[in-house]
């Protein structure tokens, strides 16, 4: 198994790796993920043109998902960072694909 590294990403691009799941985002915007199914590895992107969608693919590995999805988000960008801007401004289909924050203390309405 090929232990190479993903091609570097600008600064607001970054990893969050999970057990079975590697996740890409760029800032609080989730643009792809490589996940375990089945007996394999899957690339899904969530982040991308609605009039050229992008299909899923199938890896060997996930730090192969993790090459592929990085080297195709050096080729987008600048029109992935377009994208993700005018989803994170309120695109409901997803706000579900930010990247989840910490909740804010609950403040109590009534002090008595």
């Amino acid at each position: 198994m090929s232990r190479a590294v993903p091609c570097r990403l600008p600064a607001p691009f970054d990893w969050m790796e999970e057990e079975d799941s590697r996740r890409l985002f760029l800032g609080d915007v989730e643009v792809l993920e490589v996940r375990s199914q089945r007996h394999g590895w899957i690339v899904q992107v969530h982040l991308q043109d609605p009039l050229y969608r992008q299909p899923s693919v199938a890896v060997r590995s996930p730090s192969a998902g993790m090459r592929w999805g990085a080297r195709w988000a050096k080729m987008r960008v600048r029109l992935l960072q377009r994208i993700a801007a005018s989803h994170a401004t309120g695109c409901a289909h997803c706000r579900q694909r930010l990247r989840q924050a910490p909740a804010p203390p609950a403040v109590d309405a009534d002090p008595a």
